[in-house]
């Protein structure tokens, strides 16, 4: 293999902006680009700016109804990669062929079916077609999962392939964020701008769809706690964007409208204070592929509860560093979880390991084994 420089093309529709399949390819890319070894083209539809040493194209928007949406834009990147004389191409999105090819989601069949549960439209067929393309029938070889729950679904739905074909690399963190935090004075001053005493357990649920990730259950676990247990004061911090008005009906008919607080959506520094001012992070969700804000909680120093549908699961040691329940809907799982972590000493113990889980994941780690990935695929060509 030679040290020439190789040209990287990496697929991905909204480079850097709001989601965590874009989120991630920003991390990785603009990481990757500060190795010689490699010159960065991103192939987007809409990018964030000052992302240095990566070069960008522009993935032309063509007016087409709906259904053919997912085809064209696997057409027109097709036609792109055939003009740019790429090394390697690196999609995070379903299109016709590359050579690598990061799974953030669940094959759309499966998603369609089991978790969305709705009859399929023609956007659906189209969107399963491509897929179909990019499982088998195309170049590509090699898949990387951001979980173990990715990796096992698409093993259900494309039993062909080979488990050694699809390498399991989770999305990392960047601990220096949370080293920068403001402390305990940051900590008081956010809870008693909130009336949140010192002696209340501050439950922390960060989510852009209550439905989905388990607010539900979580609300109903929290009622038995109250009821159970007389005298152990909390509060719950809702965080994000979802039908919270339902959420604050339900709160009152359990009992515990008192003891949640509705945030809205915060930027990414008050999110941080957010997770300073919390004890516990829970997310009890029905479907996750991984879940970034667990990654995020842990490397605040936050024990987390999460279901056995969220692949953050993957680096959860259960009673070391958090808990995985099972059933997202199994509440009296979920509240005594909680209770153990009302304790003190387990609070601060697992808080221990979870801040430590977290800084044994950073950025640079996932760079690193994306970085080997590369060389593999880049080695076999130089070979064949």
């Amino acid at each position: 293999m030679t040290d020439k420089t190789c040209r990287i093309a990496v697929v991905i529709p909204k480079y850097g902006l709001a989601g965590g399949a874009e989120g991630f390819a920003a991390e990785v890319t603009e990481r990757l680009a500060w190795n010689p070894r490699y010159e960065i083209h991103v192939l987007a539809r809409k990018w964030k700016e000052n992302s240095p040493g990566v070069t960008f194209r522009r993935i032309p928007r063509i007016p087409a109804p709906r259904f053919a949406a997912p085809l064209i834009f696997a057409w027109l990147v097709k036609r792109m990669i055939s003009t740019g004389n790429y090394d390697l191409v690196h999609t995070h999105e379903r299109i016709f062929e590359a050579d690598l090819y990061t799974l953030h989601g669940v094959p759309h069949r499966f998603w369609v079916d089991e978790v969305r549960r709705k009859r399929r439209s023609l956007a659906d067929y189209a969107i399963d077609w491509v897929e179909k393309r990019i499982m088998g029938k195309g170049r590509c070889r090699y898949y990387l999962a951001v979980s173990r729950l990715v990796k096992e679904k698409y093993l259900e739905v494309f039993p062909r392939l080979q488990p050694a074909a699809i390498e399991v690399i989770h999305p990392g963190i960047d601990p220096a964020r949370f080293e920068k935090i403001g402390g305990a004075l940051s900590r008081q001053g956010f809870r008693a701008a909130r009336r949140i005493g010192d002696e209340e357990i501050v439950i922390l649920f960060v989510s852009m769809n209550f439905e989905v990730k388990g607010l539900d259950a979580l609300l109903s676990a929290l009622a038995l706690i109250k009821k159970e247990g007389p005298g152990r004061p909390f509060k719950l911090l809702v965080v994000g964007k979802g039908r919270s008005a339902g959420y604050e009906r339900k709160a009152r008919r359990l009992g515990i409208s008192a003891e949640v607080i509705f945030t809205g959506i915060k930027d990414r520094q008050e999110i941080e204070e957010i997770y300073l001012a919390s004890d516990i992070f829970v997310l009890p969700s029905l479907f996750d592929t991984f879940a970034l804000v667990v990654l995020e909680a842990m490397a605040a120093g936050l024990p987390v509860v999460v279901s056995g549908n969220v692949g953050a699961g993957d680096l959860v040691c259960e009673g070391e560093n958090g808990f995985v329940v099972g059933d997202p809907r199994d509440i009296f799982a979920l509240k005594e979880r909680i209770l153990f972590l009302f304790d003190r000493d387990n609070r601060e113990r697992m808080g221990q390991k979870a801040a430590k889980t977290a800084g044994e994941n950073t950025w640079e780690g996932t760079c690193e084994r994306i970085a080997a990935v590369y060389e593999r695929i880049l080695s076999g060509k130089e070979d064949a």
